[in-house]
């Protein structure tokens, strides 16, 4: 597969923190590989680091430090002249509209960034207790978060991997790995479960029950049409039944989507997963024959805007399009444009109305 092309903005150092952990995937991961391979400095650099850190060497500061900041001190003495042909890692392009909760790969990034100054500065080491957030996300009864226009990622007691997209809650069971794994999820995310016989592994997203059979997969509880659930399989198998009801459970294998509608059918697509259900993991909005409530939701998760719709009529088109980063206002002009509407925005609401 193809690695995209690097831009050539400054490092996007969350990115290189999540890459550190082992929890990239895909274009993400493939970027950063190429970056590092490309920057041989600044991978020694990063190394060294790594090495600190497990040696419980990094000092812990007081208060979160700057963490693009020291790394930025770190990588200016390393390069007082930069050669021409290092090749910057590209930085997120969809707008950070809150400031992140604290995370597990906010936690990794804190603590190289802690390491890097005590690099520059040629400080002592002394042992330090790790940081109780990083011991304590994806613990059993902890509930991460991530806010507008972010991603996070938690890797859970058993090894399982749960990839968050914006505007995203995952709950993990107080009892979670004593004879059953349960976790409850609002909004969207990627997960890559441990499968243990003993011991299976459940997810509660809306009004759907998704049980693993060893595999990986996205699911979406979505805020409108009429609070569907829909599940991809890119890897194994899942068992995909309704939460309130009685209906036997559907087997999605690899490459198959299904879903779960507020009555409690349950609807199976074989070979219709997609590349768009992965999307979001890269920072693009992919829309295929989407309807409003759909995209509506999706605009309130990575930007924050309210899109309401003034006229009945555009709620029953279907939307194909695909954002990579572009600002708020030219994504709702092209989506104006689309349906052959009229857009006017007063700061986080965007009202729709048909252009005749």
């Amino acid at each position: 597969m193809t690695v995209p092309p690097l831009s050539s903005e400054p490092p996007d150092w969350d990115a290189i923190a999540r890459y550190r952990a082992g929890e990239s995937v895909g274009d993400d991961a493939r970027r950063v590989g190429a970056w590092l391979d490309a920057n041989p400095e600044d991978a020694a650099m990063l190394a060294s680091l790594d090495e600190m850190l497990a040696a419980g060497l990094a000092p812990v500061a007081a208060e979160p430090p700057d963490v693009e900041a020291a790394l930025r001190s770190v990588r200016a003495r390393m390069h007082a002249q930069p050669a021409s042909d290092v090749i910057p890692f590209p930085v997120g392009r969809v707008a950070r509209a809150h400031r992140r909760r604290p995370a597990r790969w906010v936690a990794v990034t804190a603590a190289i960034a802690a390491a890097a100054a005590a690099l520059v500065v040629q400080l002592m080491p002394r042992d330090t207790a790790r940081d109780p957030v990083a011991v304590a996300a994806g613990s059993p009864g902890s509930v991460i978060e991530t806010g507008i226009g972010q991603r996070d990622s938690v890797r859970l007691p058993d090894g399982t991997r749960v990839i968050l997209a914006p505007a995203s809650r995952l709950t993990v069971s107080a009892t979670y790995g004593r004879g059953s794994r349960d976790v409850t999820l609002d909004g969207v995310a990627w997960l890559s479960v441990r499968h243990d016989d003993a011991s299976p592994f459940t997810l509660h997203v809306g009004a759907a029950v998704v049980r693993d059979v060893g595999t990986e997969f996205t699911a979406r509880a979505d805020e409108g049409e009429a609070g569907q659930v829909s599940v991809a399989v890119t890897e194994g198998s899942v068992e995909l039944r309704a939460a309130s009801s009685s209906t036997p459970a559907v087997t999605l294998a690899a490459g198959d989507r299904g879903a779960v509608e507020r009555g409690g059918r349950v609807i199976a697509e074989r070979g219709r997963a997609a590349d768009e259900d992965l999307s979001w993991m890269r920072g693009q909005l992919v829309f295929r024959e989407a309807g409003m409530d759909r995209v509506r939701s999706e605009l309130r998760r990575w930007y924050g805007i309210d899109v309401r719709v003034a006229d009945s009529t555009l709620l029953k088109r279907r939307i194909t399009a695909t954002f990579d980063g572009e600002p708020v206002d030219r994504v709702l002009q092209t989506l104006a444009l689309a349906l052959g509407a009229t857009v006017e925005r007063r700061d986080s609401v965007a009202v729709l109305r048909s252009a005749r």
